[in-house]
């Protein structure tokens, strides 16, 4: 499963997320690749017993002053700690006033983000 709560608000998918890896766990029992841009959704892993994370490696690199992400095509355990988004949009030559904007909205984000998974 993939993009589960796109178009809806933040919250609102994230809820949906959640409430699908639950119930695909506690009352389908059954195995499901299930792919997210939810960090929250990570934790689950960490309450579910037959829940685990896989995650695709990437890399950053600079060379003559200029970033690439190349994925490695690497399937590893474990999650993602950060997002790429920015800095894809970065590298697609977006204004730098929105890249700063974008990434001083993010940092408020993860500052005030709450704990939902507990729940």
């Amino acid at each position: 499963m993939d993009e589960l709560g796109r178009g809806t608000s933040p919250q609102e998918g994230l809820a949906i997320a959640l409430a699908v890896v639950k119930y695909l766990h506690d009352d389908l029992q059954c195995r499901c690749l299930f792919a997210t841009h939810f960090f929250e959704c990570a934790e689950l892993a960490e309450k579910l017993s037959g829940a685990v994370n896989y995650y695709v490696d990437t890399v950053v690199s600079t060379q003559d002053n200029t970033q690439s992400l190349t994925f490695k095509h690497k399937i590893k355990p474990g999650y993602v700690t950060q997002s790429h988004g920015i800095f894809i949009a970065k590298i697609s030559n977006f204004p730098t006033k929105v890249i700063d904007t974008a990434s001083n909205h993010f940092l408020q984000y993860l500052k005030s983000k709450q704990n939902v998974v507990s729940s």
